[in-house]
This record gives C-alpha cells, structure tokens and sequence, in this order.
C-alpha cells in the first residue's frame, strides 16, 4: 500500500522517512524481515547529506536503523535523546522490538515494547500510536507464554512437566499474533513429549533435577553475564548419573564465561575509546565513557553524574559489541561465541565458535558441547 506513495519522484523529506519506517514496521509485523532488511538497505538514498538540526538527526537515525536491522547492533537509535524522545527514540524501539521477536528474542522484545508503549509521540510522528494496540498484543501474548514457561523451566518431577504440557494448547489459543510465539510453543511440546517418554529409562534418583531444569538456570546466568553464580547453581544441583555428561558441558560453559567476563572488564578499563551505549534489560539506556567495572557492575559517567549498572541489566547485543570492538586477544572469537550461544544468538554463535576454533585448536574439541545443545 505504501510502495507507491514511497516510489513517487516528488515525495520530500521528511515524508519519505515516515513512509520507509511505517513500511518497514509493517512488513516487521506481517513476519517478513528479509523484505523489511531489504527496505532498510535503501535507507542511504533517502539520508540528507545536508548537516545540522533534524536533516542531521535524522541522517544519524537511518545510519543507526540500517546497522540495527543488517547487522546485530541495536543500542544506537538515539541521537540526541534530549530532543528524540518523542520522535526517534520510540521509532528505534518498534522496529527494534519486532526485530528481535522475529529473532525469538522475546523478553529483549518485550522490553522494547514496553519502551515504546511508554512514549508519546507528537506531531508529524504521531502515526506510531497507530502501532500500539499491535504492540500491545504482543505484550499480552508474551506474559502468558512467560508464565508457562517459568513453570515449565521450574517443575522439578517429570509428572509436573508433563501436567504442564497439558496447558499448551490452551496457551496456544489464546495468543493474539501468529508467528514466532506459536512456533516456540510447539517447539516445547515436540521437545518435551519424548523427554517424559523416556523419564523412567533416565532412571531419574531422589532428590534429583531434571537436567532441562538446571540447564534453563544456567543459560539465564550467563546470559547475564554472572558465571559465578551459574557454576555455584551447578555445584548446588544434583542430576541423574544418566545426565550428569550434561551437567558438565554447562560447567564448561560457565568457565568460558567467566574467562570471558574478566578479558572484557580489562579491556573496557584499559579502552580510550570514549562514550559507548549500553542497551539495558531496564530502565533507560545509557551513552558515556565507563569508569569502572567489577564483577557485579558497572560505572558510567552520563549527563555529569555516576550510574551504576549491574551486568545483568545490559543486553546481550551491548555485550556483543563490546567484544567485537574491544577484545583483541586470540580467543576473542571463541569467548564471544560462547557468549552468544548462552544468550540466544545460536547461529551468529556458532559460526564465530568455528572461526575461534581454527585460530585456537585446543577449543575444538568443545564444539560438540554448543552444537548438540538442547
């Protein structure tokens, strides 16, 4: 609908903008990405090359808007966040979240969404308020599946799991958007149906922790960045003789992290680099130079004052670009990799864990333990 008024050789700026976003959200929500990546390729056609006020500002958002839909950046939509609040910032978290939903990222989506529910759009960008009971759905469709899935990951007997499974279905026939929610919930069910088949043949003992159990545990850890209370859930946890070789591939993993962690808080210290964006879990999203980084947190000056962010707030994708930009040494692949896999990034994950393989041979043996991952 919107491809012809796009096409016509008089549509001026910033109108031609407003239309690329609102067919490139559409399409975002109809489940074609690749159409809307393929729309976002062509964005550079449409950027001012004049400089200055909001010619400016938004040359510097579709610059940010391509790097966010073809590569795995998506902490730089703001240019200026004093003034794009009502305007960029809340474009850059729509396409954003639909982005990541169709990457089943759902809780970085939700979050998105939440963000973008929270703005109120004025003047010539109020078109976006048009999107909010979408938007809404897919909050309402993500906090049934979220609850479903919390009890799924924390039932501790097969019998629970499978009194669980029961309840997909009528999950299933509530949701409101087709597409990736639906998909990750019969995914559960295919998945889940033989694990229970075969719960007696596991042998599972008193006291034990199905391994799916501690292995959801584990991944929320390190995806947040904190190894060390993953390997103390592992130590803690006790699973059947049967999984135990498991239990010991997430222990591996927890070690890479950790080793990870630690390269990344020296590097960011030792980086002159200036300002970085930190994309958070929650709250606002931060743009300043870090001043320093422990195991549990870090600092960064912003607006002339200290904010404290604890690592398990910042986004995977932050932690990503960190690595990309930051970390130099010979096992950089292979640590952001690791990293990757843990956070949900499976197949970027991969391919970055081959590559770290070559140049360091000793991690090879290991690739077994990400691509046979449950």
């Amino acid at each position: 609908m919107l491809q012809p008024l796009e096409s016509r050789p008089n549509l001026t700026e910033p109108l031609k903008t407003w239309v690329v976003l609102h067919e490139c959200a559409a399409k975002l929500l109809a489940g074609e990405f690749w159409s809307a990546s393929d729309l976002v390729a062509r964005l550079d056609t449409y950027a001012t090359a004049r400089s200055g006020g909001d010619d400016e500002q938004r040359r510097q958002f579709l610059n940010a808007l391509k790097s966010l839909m073809l590569t795995r950046e998506n902490a730089l939509f703001i240019s200026d966040a004093s003034n794009s609040a009502d305007s960029y910032e809340p474009a850059g978290c729509l396409i954003a979240g639909l982005k990541e939903w169709d990457a089943s990222r759902f809780e970085i989506a939700d979050n998105l969404f939440q963000r973008f529910l929270e703005f109120k759009p004025k003047g010539a960008w109020a078109w976006m308020d048009d999107f909010k009971p979408l938007v809404a759905q897919y909050r309402a469709d993500y906090e049934s599946f979220r609850a479903l899935d919390a009890q799924i990951k924390s039932a501790s007997t097969p019998a629970n799991r499978a009194t669980i499974l029961q309840q997909i279905p009528g999950v299933k026939a509530k949701l409101k958007r087709p597409g990736r929610l639906p998909e990750a919930l019969s995914i559960y069910e295919k998945s889940m149906q033989p694990e229970l088949q075969s719960a007696s043949d596991i042998g599972i003992q008193r006291g034990a922790v199905p391994l799916p159990v501690l292995y959801a545990g584990v991944m929320k850890s390190l995806s947040e960045m904190m190894p060390n209370q993953a390997k103390q859930l592992i130590a803690d946890t006790t699973v059947a003789s049967a999984e135990d070789a498991g239990k010991q591939a997430l222990l591996k993993k927890a070690n890479f992290i950790e080793s990870f962690k630690r390269s990344l808080i020296n590097d960011l210290l030792r980086s002159s680099d200036g300002s970085r964006w930190i994309a958070r879990r929650s709250g606002p999203w931060v743009f300043g130079p870090i001043t320093r980084a422990n195991d549990t947190q870090i600092q960064v000056q912003c607006d002339g004052r200290e904010v404290t962010i604890p690592w398990s707030d910042v986004m995977p994708s932050t932690v990503l670009v960190w690595a990309d930009s930051l970390n130099n040494n010979s096992n950089k692949l292979w640590f952001s990799g690791v990293y990757a896999c843990v956070s949900g990034y499976t197949k970027e994950g991969l391919t970055r864990l081959k590559l770290g393989a070559q140049l360091r041979p000793e991690h090879r043996a290991d690739l077994s333990i990400f691509e046979s991952a449950r």
